[in-house]
Parts: structure tokens; sequence; C-alpha cells
């Protein structure tokens, strides 16, 4: 198992996560480690992001004892938030669409200080790190979609197992209509 770089608050969330082997809602944790659920809320993040920690129906539960409902439910959890912010970012279209420009006028202007300069290279690193989970979503998006449109679209004949795509597949299959 590989550390992440923790807090105390972290670790204790952590240990009674794993010492339960269930799901344990957000007041009882932060009863059993005496935290503030803001403080709970700001360390939860971390472990988060490291993917050992789900958020499920019943609270929180560590990735190794999560069941297939509790995943199954995290999972079109998060498929909403995905879609909800999806929506909201394209109400700021027009916005996002002008910042390569205003970043290439500073680029041009050759004004530009260091503190500007520490801003976009904090804003690269952001951008990398929001990149990898929608390339991650959309790789596995098309290969679900992929696998649908190729059962949607194709005709069943014979023993129901054979899959023909088009007319010209279907001359290969002929014997079995006669």
């Amino acid at each position: 198992m590989v550390k992440i770089n923790t807090t105390r608050i972290q670790d204790q969330i952590w240990y009674e996560l794993d010492q339960a082997r269930c799901a344990i809602t957000k007041t009882s944790l932060c009863e059993r480690i005496n935290c503030s659920e803001y403080t709970f809320d700001q360390e939860k993040k971390a472990l988060i992001k490291s993917g050992k920690l789900y958020v499920c129906q019943n609270g929180f539960i560590l990735k190794e004892y999560a069941d297939m409902d509790e995943k199954l439910w995290h999972l079109s959890w998060a498929l909403g938030l995905l879609d909800t912010s999806a929506t909201h970012v394209v109400l700021d279209k027009e916005l996002l669409e002008l910042a390569p420009s205003a970043i290439q006028t500073l680029l041009n202007s050759g004004e530009m200080d260091k503190d500007q300069g520490r801003r976009l290279k904090e804003l690269r690193k952001k951008l990398l790190a929001a990149m990898e989970a929608p390339k991650l979503l959309l790789q596995i998006y098309h290969k679900v979609e992929n696998l649908l449109d190729g059962h949607l679209e194709s005709k069943r004949i014979g023993d129901g197992k054979t899959a023909i795509k088009d007319l010209k597949e279907l001359k290969k299959y002929k014997k079995d209509f006669e």
C-alpha cells in the first residue's frame, strides 16, 4: 500500500474506516475523531483524491471494503455531478473562450511580471490535473459507445449469436436463410 502524505485527521479518518470496514456517516466520523464537519470536509478531499475513499449512500467507506452496490451508487452519483458540472461550464463558454486570447495578449505584451508568470504556471498545473479525469472518461465512454453501437446497429441471424452490420457482410451468411 502506498502511503500518501496525510495529516493527523486524515490518519484518524482512515483508521476509523479501516476498523469499521463499512460505511460511516460524516457526523459519526466527526464525533469519533473529535473534529468539526468543516475540518472533516477539508481533510477528506485528499483521501478522496488518493482514490482510496468512497463517498457512498451511507457515508464514507474505504474502497477496499466497498461492495458492488456502494460502488455503483458512487459511480451514478459521480456521473450526475459530472453532468451537472458540464452543464454549468457550458453556461460560461463565452468566458472560457476568451481565456486563450487574453493569455496570448499578456504573453505578446512582454510586460508579464513574476507574479503573473507564477499564476500562469499554476493555471497550467491546474489545467493538466483537471484534464486527466475527462480524458479517462472519454476513453471509457468511447469503448462503451462503440460496444453499444456495434450491438444496437447489428442484426441477429441464425442462432442469434452472429452479428451482421451491413448487407455486404450478410451475403457471407446467405446459407442461414435458405
